[in-house]
């Protein structure tokens, strides 16, 4: 049985992933977030055992002092399905649509964290450099939250 959501059912990745859909990692039971980590993809030791954000040199780099903060940080994915290949502008745009965007919506993140240049172009709607969206200050919602 695959998704029920038309864009994931559109995308297809899922076809190949042992936890198509992954939930995203949340510290805590809570309503809403301070922090939103969001990297590209998971990878396949994440496909595996179905937990996201297991691995990765960006990660490593934000994990360990956020943990050393009171903030209630959620971690997930642009795409929740891996496969053996990087994501596609589509696969991204696919589930920003049918994932991404209600997810952020529901938890209501103060500040999202993007994990490289492909995730703060998508979650911007942007081509701008990773230096220029830097040092604007661009929000994801009209309601101001800002992408780091």
């Amino acid at each position: 049985m695959g998704p029920s959501n038309p864009a994931c059912v559109s995308c297809g990745r899922w076809k190949g992933a042992s936890n198509w859909g992954m939930s995203p990692l949340i510290n805590g039971n809570h309503a809403s977030l301070d922090v939103l980590v969001v990297g590209e993809a998971p990878s396949a030791e994440c496909d595996t055992d179905g937990v996201p954000m297991r691995s990765g040199p960006f990660l490593e780099l934000v994990r360990g002092p956020l943990s050393q903060t009171p903030w209630k940080v959620g971690y997930t994915h642009m795409v929740r399905c891996w496969a053996d290949k990087k994501p596609t502008a589509k696969e991204l745009g696919y589930c920003h649509e049918a994932y991404l965007s209600p997810f952020i919506l529901e938890y209501q993140p103060r500040v999202i964290w993007a994990l490289g240049a492909v995730v703060a172009r998508k979650l911007l709607n942007s081509q701008l450099s990773l230096d220029k969206i830097r040092s604007l200050g661009v929000s994801y919602t009209a309601e101001g939250v800002p992408v780091v």
